[in-house]
């Protein structure tokens, strides 16, 4: 019984890693032609984030991305089709396109808990144009980590949530079932949050400069440099 035991708990699948990265559509070469010099220390980070992700080999790459997706005022969005599609067409770069496998059964393994424990997921699929009038595709969100990420490493699978605007409390306690969700599979997984910060530090900014947008900045680094939840 013991050895059983261990056998099955040496198939329990892991989240390898978390990461944190931004998403200017011009970190990428194509779209930024030239002016992606301007942010090369974040490329360089991007880079490194992407080589470490390679050596890790997961099986699949999470990716929680800001609402530039379908986005719902009450739900975690997760898409559930087959393959997943994104592009980079609207920053005059169409040739920049992905198509990766979705991991649907830790897609729908992840729903499953989520309602569960109360939480609201909305699975979005070919159908949701439609239906809802937003697209099923992958936008530049998921479509800058990624770019680096495939730069590196292929072989993997995708699950990508797009997050509701959900109290902080309930999107963390998502956060848990996540990982809780990937460790009741055979696989490991690493988790990508795309994310910029306050987008307020120049007067060309698209919401406009904020001085306070820096002393925000900072204080966001900081925490997340002491794990202060």
């Amino acid at each position: 019984m013991r050895y059983n035991l261990l056998q099955e708990v040496s198939k329990l699948g892991k989240l390898l890693k978390t990461y944190i990265m931004p998403h200017p559509p011009i970190m990428e070469h194509e779209v930024g032609r030239g002016n992606e010099q301007e942010v090369t220390g974040t490329i360089n980070a991007a880079f490194r984030a992407a080589e470490e992700i390679c050596d890790l080999k997961p099986n699949t790459v999470i990716i929680l991305v800001p609402p530039h997706g379908p986005a719902f005022g009450d739900a975690m969005s997760i898409n559930t089709d087959e393959y997943l599609y994104g592009d980079m067409k609207r920053f005059n770069a169409p040739y920049v396109a992905f198509k990766f496998k979705n991991n649907r059964y830790l897609a729908d393994l992840i729903m499953r808990r989520s309602a569960e424990n109360g939480i609201i997921t909305a699975p979005i699929d070919s159908t949701s144009p439609g239906r809802y009038g937003i697209s099923n595709n992958l936008d530049h969100g998921s479509m800058v980590p990624l770019y680096f990420v495939n730069k590196r490493f292929q072989n993997f699978k995708l699950v990508h949530i797009t997050y509701g605007l959900l109290s902080n409390e309930e999107l963390y306690h998502f956060g848990r079932i996540i990982k809780d969700s990937v460790e009741e599979t055979d696989e490991n997984a690493v988790f990508i949050a795309s994310g910029d910060l306050s987008h307020r530090l120049t007067h060309d900014a698209p919401d406009g400069y904020n001085p306070h947008g820096i002393e925000f900045d900072k204080k966001i680094v900081r925490y997340i440099e002491d794990v202060d939840v």
